[in-house]
């Protein structure tokens, strides 16, 4: 008979393994009250300080909104798997990254729409970037302005999505260690 090989796992009778797991975030509830004000949130205050700037403001909340709803699949995706954040910088985290591939992104979708704009508004065999004036060379030149201006954007939101939408869950603490459960189910000290 061949020996099973030792577990590293904690024995019933030993340690909760629950109880040295880390405590997790949770989902503040009621979720659909508090996600939509912290998307409204993240979204809000690039386009108060862009104002001004028309265009700029339109595009910086839809690369902001896109960065939020990136996130948000991400961390439905860790909690589907079983590695939910644990903490709130995990999930700030989680929103910096995506808004890092929404900004790479989106000086590239900017630029080949307005190629495309103006190849349907000119017509012809020209390219839509031949004819507005721009290459594909120029989104990548874009690149590193788009994730300068996207990162205080994406630190922001990341803030406003991990404190209105997480809450801490407690720990489940460990027995003290001057007590012992004992056969019959009841925890007694063991220095008495």
């Amino acid at each position: 008979m061949a020996a099973t090989p030792p577990s590293d796992a904690p024995k019933a009778a030993g340690l909760d393994a629950k109880a040295l797991a880390p405590p997790t975030l949770a989902w503040r509830r009621p979720a659909w009250l508090w996600l939509p004000i912290a998307f409204a949130l993240s979204l809000a205050w690039p386009a108060l300080f862009l104002r001004s700037e028309g265009g700029v403001a339109q595009f910086a909340t839809i690369t902001a909104g896109a960065a939020f709803i990136v996130a948000i699949l991400a961390i439905a995706v860790a909690y589907a798997i079983g590695r939910p954040p644990l903490q709130r910088r995990h999930v700030v985290a989680y929103m910096v990254i995506a808004a890092a591939f929404c900004a790479l992104l989106s000086p590239l979708v900017f630029v080949c729409m307005i190629g495309f704009a103006a190849k349907a508004e000119y017509g012809g065999d020209a390219s839509g970037f031949e004819v507005a004036g721009l290459s594909p060379d120029m989104a990548w030149a874009l690149a590193p302005l788009a994730l300068a201006a996207g990162a205080p954007t994406s630190i922001v939101a990341g803030l406003a999505l991990s404190v209105l939408c997480f809450a801490k869950r407690r720990a489940a603490s460990p027995p003290p260690t001057n007590m012992r459960r004992l056969d019959d189910g009841v925890a007694r000290r063991i220095d008495e």
